[in-house]
């Protein structure tokens, strides 16, 4: 009986909505008594997490951690991503259809709010639950890291996707408690610093556990050293963007530093794999099957899905890719064009010869997920680094990430003050990241980019705090909680 009540609960919360994840039991009614029960709780979305979003008993769809590319990398994260163009769209006879005229205009409407309230719901349940079940210290200790880190993550994603950078008043609602009465509860956005509280409470419940228990292979995921260390990473350097605040970029440096000795032998730093190697192993897809964890460059799901979207829509542009890669990146080739194009010189290359070389008979093996790629560390301790005003290190990060991405006696310069690092940090993380998940998306938002785009006399213009690089909150969710604020300019559009 209990365990078939799990798998009804599991299944309810995969369409509930931010609100509604709060009626999950009557207040004061408990749902375990012992770790054991709980453990089966989160084990079964654990199972689900790692079989790539799917239930095998059933045909529903769980809300996956992750960001499907098959919809978001296509119709959001690459509409304005100022690396790509719409060659294909404008050399076609057809006009351009309402949709598509749509995608060049704003981001494709996606209801990512409602997953990821769906997942904090589950990670308050199993918090509350797991701090008063009766159990083996190391059991709770497990289940409480494993769902902190967890529901920081789906906070902090909700506040990138959510949240303009240029008002702070206006960030998510914060909620982790599951028996409070609704007509008690405060569903209404509250302000970013209250987000980054929440945020960084749960890390540091983490942190404490990480430091005394040893997590369990069998049922930990993100209660990881290195999921910690890189996602602390990732939510400082994004704080520090918006706050400038010195002590932010110290920890992002901090913990990126961290992530990149971890895994090293004798605590010597892991250097990002090369550009051959990562290709071989990620781009190539000798890794067909879901796997977490195996290879410490790349500590995120690589999906058994293949998508032809850099193929149809939309292509790397050819001359971005002749402004940004210099002759010497190891990148321009690699990851770009077929070897029989290799020394080809660049005045001869076409648009159709630089789709980047994840290109396996017309298709692109697309990673499924966190982008946590240590590679991303490096980049992240290079610019905290120089941002928290130690340049000499900044300087040395760089020339080390120059080594592996560059051939050996390219002529680089070495930028010597703290923005001209990070802007230098900025292109590297554009050549470096190229159609992997949110990341380029992210950092127009965080580093202010504006973008044009045109296709067929269809013109779009991103400015540079455009009401765009937020999300909307969805009208199902704005149906039923009158308290919420709305971003400002998605009043016109219709959110499905």
């Amino acid at each position: 009986m209990k365990k078939a009540r799990i798998i009804l609960l599991l299944t309810a919360l995969t369409f509930i909505s931010c609100k509604k994840f709060l009626e999950i039991e009557p207040i004061g009614a408990k749902f375990t008594t012992e770790l054991t029960a709980v453990k089966s709780i989160l084990g079964a979305w654990l199972y689900n997490f790692k079989s790539n979003g799917q239930f095998t008993s059933s045909s529903i769809d769980a809300p996956p951690p992750w960001i499907p590319l098959q919809f978001s990398f296509e119709n959001t994260f690459t509409a304005y991503a100022d690396v790509w163009n719409f060659q294909e769209w404008n050399n076609r006879s057809t006009r351009l259809t309402a949709t598509e005229k749509r995608i060049l205009d704003r981001a494709v409407l996606r209801n990512d709010w409602r997953r990821y309230y769906d997942l904090i719901g589950l990670m308050n349940l199993v918090i509350a639950e797991a701090k008063t079940a009766s159990g083996t210290a190391e059991l709770r200790a497990q289940l409480l890291g494993e769902a902190y880190i967890q529901r920081a993550y789906y906070f902090f994603k909700l506040l990138q996707y959510y949240a303009p950078l240029n008002d702070p008043n206006l960030g998510i609602v914060i909620h982790t408690d599951i028996y409070q009465d609704l007509a008690h509860a405060n569903l209404q956005r509250q302000p970013q610093a209250m987000a980054y509280n929440q945020i960084i409470s749960d890390l540091a419940e983490a942190e404490k556990l990480l430091g005394t228990y040893q997590p369990k292979a069998d049922y930990n995921i993100m209660f990881n050293k290195d999921w910690f260390l890189r996602i602390s990473a990732q939510f400082y350097l994004w704080k520090a963007s918006s706050t400038n605040n010195s002590e932010d970029w110290q920890k992002a440096a901090s913990y990126a530093k961290q992530a990149i000795h971890n895994t090293g032998a004798g605590g010597a730093p892991t250097l990002p794999y090369t550009v051959e190697k990562l290709k071989t192993t990620v781009f190539y897809g000798s890794l067909t099957e879901t796997v977490t964890g195996i290879y410490p460059e790349t500590l995120y799901f690589i999906a058994n899905r293949i998508d032809n979207v850099l193929n149809t829509k939309w292509t790397y542009d050819l001359d971005v890719w002749k402004e940004l890669y210099k002759d010497g990146d190891l990148r321009k080739t690699n990851w770009f064009l077929l070897p029989t194009k290799y020394n080809a010189p660049s005045e001869t290359i076409l648009q159709s010869d630089i789709n980047p070389s994840r290109k396996i008979s017309g298709y692109i093996y697309q990673p499924q997920a966190f982008p946590l790629r240590l590679a991303e560390q490096w980049l992240i301790w290079t610019e905290a680094s120089a941002m928290a005003g130690d340049i000499t290190t900044a300087q040395e990060q760089l020339q080390t990430w120059r080594s592996l991405r560059y051939k050996e006696g390219t002529s680089l310069s070495l930028p010597n003050t703290a923005k001209d690092i990070q802007h230098e940090v900025y292109l590297e993380r554009k050549r470096e990241f190229i159609g992997e998940s949110d990341i380029l998306w992210l950092d127009m938002k965080r580093f202010h980019i504006a973008n044009k785009r045109s296709a067929q006399n269809f013109h779009a213009t991103l400015t540079n705090d455009d009401w765009r690089y937020q999300f909307p909150i969805p009208d199902d969710e704005i149906k039923a909680n009158p308290t919420i604020v709305v971003n400002p300019g998605w009043s016109d559009a219709t959110n499905y």
